[in-house]
Formats: C-alpha cells, sequence, structure tokens
C-alpha cells in the first residue's frame, strides 16, 4: 500500500504543465532565449569595460573545456543533445523549478532574493568560465528566475530559451566562432 505524495510535489508544483498555448509558450522561450544571449553578452561587455576602465583586467571569458567540440560534428551532435536534457532541462529544473519556489515559499527572503540568491548560486556554478563567466551567467540566472516567476512558475519557456542558448553556443563553437 503506498502513500500519496505530499500536495503540490508534482511536476506540475515544478511549472511543468502541458501548456495550454504551446506555440506562444516556444515563442516566449525563443524570446527568453534571445534575452538572455543579450543579458550573457552585455554583462560581459560592460564589466569588462568598466573594469579596463579603472584599470582592473580580468581573464576573458574561458571556453577552454570546450575545444575538443571545434570541428568535431559527433561531439557537437552529442552536446547539442545534452544541452536539451542534462544542461537546460536539469539545471531549470534545479535551479528554478527547485531553488527559487523554495526560496520564495519556504523562507523570508521574498522573490527578488530568491532570485537573486540562486542567479548567484547558478553563475558561481560556472566558475570554470573564470570571473566574467560566473557574472555573465549569474546575470542570465537572474534573468531566468524573473522570468520564470514572473510566467507565473511555467518552467517550459526558460527550458527551451536555456536550450536554445547552449545550442547558439555550441554551434559557434563546433564552427570555430568563437
Amino acid at each position: 500500500m503506498g502513500t500519496a505524495p505530499p500536495a503540490g510535489s508534482g511536476w506540475r508544483a515544478l511549472g511543468l504543465q502541458r501548456p495550454e498555448r504551446r506555440r506562444k509558450t516556444a515563442a516566449l522561450g525563443v524570446g527568453a532565449g534571445v534575452a538572455a544571449i543579450v543579458v550573457f553578452v552585455a554583462v560581459q561587455v560592460l564589466v569588462v569595460g568598466l573594469l579596463q576602465a579603472v584599470g582592473v583586467t580580468l581573464p576573458a571569458l574561458d571556453q577552454s573545456r570546450f575545444n575538443p567540440l571545434d570541428g568535431n560534428l559527433p561531439l557537437f551532435l552529442l552536446m547539442v543533445g545534452l544541452a536539451w536534457t542534462t544542461i537546460a532541462f536539469g539545471e531549470e529544473l534545479f535551479y528554478r523549478a527547485f531553488l527559487v519556489t523554495r526560496l520564495v515559499d519556504h523562507t523570508r527572503v521574498g522573490r527578488w532574493g530568491a532570485i537573486l540568491l540562486a542567479g548567484a548560486a547558478f553563475g558561481v556554478v560556472h566558475v570554470a568560465e573564470g570571473p566574467v563567466g560566473i557574472l555573465s551567467n549569474g546575470a542570465f540566472g537572474v534573468l531566468f528566475g524573473w522570468i520564470y516567476l514572473r510566467s507565473g512558475r511555467t518552467l517550459w519557456i526558460t527550458v527551451v530559451g536555456h536550450g536554445l542558448i547552449n545550442t547558439v553556443r555550441f554551434a559557434l563553437l563546433y564552427l570555430g566562432a568563437v
């Protein structure tokens, strides 16, 4: 004999309900991805520019761990598959659906406190990309935390946006453009 799961603990509570309007959700996801690319690049340009203006130099975004992608079609295809599954889905499930939701619902940090804390955690786990990567990914995490809450906790929008960002990034790395 089993027990019923706690109320609000299902997929729907995490923002994974079937979208009523799939095209709208997909379009919002594309918009989220474009916005995240803009934020990611803007933070890099602004932070590096401001720090250089005051005489501080940070190392560039470190993408060296992705060097094997350059011209490697099988690895590129694998990485795109991972971009949509473990990376986009997994990171959105943890950082937005779990962490932001738990901070908002079970602490006193409020919506913006939850968004900022989860964004900071998201940035820090990208430490392999160096200081600029931490800041860029942190800003991306803040944006996606806001989108997640603003959308009524619809996770599919950020999953689509995140998948697109990583697909574009891996395509640029595969082509040797970055």
